[in-house]
């Protein structure tokens, strides 16, 4: 049975940054591991793991974004293995944490490959809006 739980950072830490190292990194140097570990800290960002039974599959970080006309909870950071056979579950365990944190709307940062996901899981309600892209100057 799969369990989604917030985490306290500090008690999960270690093993976090080695599942999130890979993600935290293609943020360009939006964020770092230290620096997305201090959020965490200071409850800006959140820190959630997914478990089955006592195995822990994966973390997801997330924060709130607060856009001129709504705020939405944003998951920034996901891994870990095996997270896509339980994406629906997951993907309805944000949304009741959107709706629980006041938010009006769940929004995900990710590579590309997500795409596939969703053309894959239809059941999913997140719908690809675009693709980011950047410089540095």
């Amino acid at each position: 049975m799969i369990n989604i739980m917030t985490l306290k950072v500090e008690d999960y830490w270690d093993s976090a940054e080695v599942m999130l190292k890979d993600a935290i990194e293609m943020s360009n140097g939006r964020h770092t591991l230290k620096s997305t570990y201090e959020k965490l800290k200071s409850g800006v960002m959140n820190l959630y793991g997914v478990f089955w039974g006592d195995m822990l599959l994966s973390y997801f970080v997330t924060t709130k974004v607060i856009y001129p006309a709504k705020t939405v909870l944003c998951i920034l950071f996901c891994g870990g293995e095996n997270v896509i056979p339980h994406i629906k579950k997951i993907e309805d365990f944000f949304k009741r944490e959107a709706i629980t944190g006041g938010c009006r709307g769940v929004e995900i940062i990710g590579r590309k490959g997500w795409a596939k996901v969703l053309r894959n899981n239809p059941e999913l309600d997140f719908v690809e809006k675009g693709v980011f892209y950047e410089m540095d100057s």
